[in-house]
């Protein structure tokens, strides 16, 4: 295949989208865009294939130009749905060599290159683990959305969710909320002072991205860190996610913390802080990992 027609896909893939970019040999970039989330634990295989054929028709003109995939995404580590996202690649880019790995592999890849230390991920989900030769070292195992994800989107949304629900929160804080999401979803309380919980439920427990839903929280939450309970809230489920996930993968070492994720961009201070109570030290997080691996030629490996 000549060269002058051989192209590269790179992709960082998260629980609410996945960030692709069109490589040409110069490795240069010459388009970036976004999909649907692929992930093959929520997803069926239809809905993952339907999506990758709309993908695959809105943005890459001759797929059999593609000359090699690096898929990084959620729920695709050693023990989860690799394969399953390998063969459904191969049958749209049928020229292509395929790897998928974890997004957490790319954080490590984008962050530390070949260095070492912790890695995590903290968007609409979160995970770490320590990185080092090339290779993630997990002390804790990765438990979702609904039992783990720490310090995440989704974490937040629950929380907000609850106390809201709950008829926990002062006056100003469920104004906002009502203004960003109760509006929306209809969201209405009764004369004895009960929400109307359906329409929150049915789209946490029977939504095709629940987590992603969880997550539209999080933004108002870091939006309006000004009022008390959200600047609470913020610090206690970063503090979360460095006992649970962050630290435990040091192993009582001194080392440091870098970070992916939409999230870990918005509260840097709230994570040096609790960084500081573990002895970790706080490097800050990448905005874009997609960029940093097209400048390390992954494929060429």
């Amino acid at each position: 295949m000549s060269s002058l027609t051989s192209f590269h896909l790179i992709a960082d893939g998260g629980s609410t989208s996945v960030k692709w970019a069109l490589v040409d040999a110069q490795s240069e970039a010459i388009r970036q865009f976004r999909s649907l989330p692929l992930n093959p634990i929520l997803h069926s295989h239809q809905h993952l294939e339907e999506r990758l054929s709309s993908l695959v028709a809105d943005h890459i003109v001759q797929p059999s130009y593609v000359r090699s995939i690096r898929f990084y995404g959620a729920a695709c580590g050693p023990d989860q749905g690799q394969e399953a996202l390998r063969t459904l690649f191969q049958r749209y880019f049928p020229n292509a060599s395929i790897v998928v790995d974890s997004d957490l592999m790319a954080a490590a890849v984008a962050s530390y290159s070949s260095g070492e230390g912790v890695v995590g991920i903290l968007g609409t989900g979160s995970n770490a683990a320590y990185y080092a030769g090339g290779q993630l070292e997990y002390l804790r195992p990765s438990l979702g959305f609904i039992l783990g994800d720490e310090g995440s989107g989704a974490a937040i949304g629950k929380r907000v969710i609850r106390d809201w629900l709950y008829d926990q929160l002062d006056a100003s804080t469920v104004e906002v909320l009502h203004r960003f999401h109760g509006k929306q979803l209809g969201i209405i309380r009764s004369a004895e002072g009960l929400y109307n919980s359906l329409p929150i439920v049915s789209r946490v427990y029977g939504g095709s991205d629940p987590s992603a839903f969880l997550a539209s929280f999080a933004k108002t939450a870091t939006e309006h860190r000004d009022l008390p309970y959200f600047a609470t809230l913020l610090q206690e489920v970063m503090l979360d996610f460095v006992r649970y996930l962050a630290y435990p993968q040091s192993k009582g070492r001194s080392a440091s913390l870098r970070l992916v994720g939409s999230l870990a961009e918005r509260c840097p201070n709230e994570l040096s802080r609790a960084c500081r109570e573990y002895g970790l030290v706080y490097e800050g997080a990448i905005a874009n990992p997609i960029d940093e691996m097209i400048a390390q030629r992954l494929w060429n490996e």
